[in-house]
């Protein structure tokens, strides 16, 4: 009875700490998706291993160079690991919420740029004039070039896109790329001499 006894007690202890690690896990998967304000739009996480390329600790922005080459902004709230331990140079993994169109017209001549601050630990709208360069309707998602960078974003809704091709000019709202956690990729040199 004993032994029978200890078992039941120890598959209940093991139970009930499943119970609370998996409530820990989605209270922070559902933080790291309330970050960003679109409305009706579900961000997906992404994952990047790039260089450092510029920082700007005062808005918390970190600018990357990823495989593809192009330089990529995200944005990374004060609540994000590893952003206030990151330098220039290094090569860093980068769990982030991708951006989201959030609305899109056709627009006249010109580029312009204009940023709205996100609340703290939030992604960033953006409004952009730029020129569509790609548009994918299978998989959702519209390619613009503006006047800082080129980024590829996703439509929650295919009804975005049908009145955009490739070469027209548009103004386009969005959220910017949002980090989650930074981490090293390769340790530092002079961290191997510490």
């Amino acid at each position: 009875m004993t032994v029978v006894g200890n078992a039941i007690r120890r598959k209940r202890v093991v139970t009930k700490l499943g119970l609370v690690i998996a409530a820990w896990v989605g209270a922070a998967f559902v933080a790291a998706f309330a970050q960003q304000p679109t409305a009706g739009a579900v961000a997906k996480v992404a994952r990047m291993t790039a260089k450092v390329e510029a920082l700007d600790r005062a808005a918390r922005v970190i600018t990357l160079r990823g495989p593809k080459g192009a330089p990529s902004t995200i944005t990374a709230g004060h609540d994000v690991r590893g952003f206030d331990h990151t330098r220039v140079g290094d090569f860093v993994v980068v769990r982030y919420l991708e951006p989201v169109l959030v609305d899109i017209t056709k627009s006249g001549s010109g580029m312009g740029e204009r940023v709205a601050a996100g609340t703290d630990g939030a992604a960033r709208k953006v409004t952009v004039v730029a020129e569509v360069v790609a548009k994918d309707a299978r998989k959702r998602t519209v390619t613009l070039r503006g006047p800082r960078q080129t980024v590829e974003l996703r439509a929650p809704r295919a009804e975005q896109l049908k009145l955009v091709a490739p070469g027209d000019r548009v103004e386009a709202t969005y959220t910017e790329a949002a980090a989650i956690s930074i981490e090293l990729a390769v340790s530092r040199p002079d961290d191997a001499k510490k």
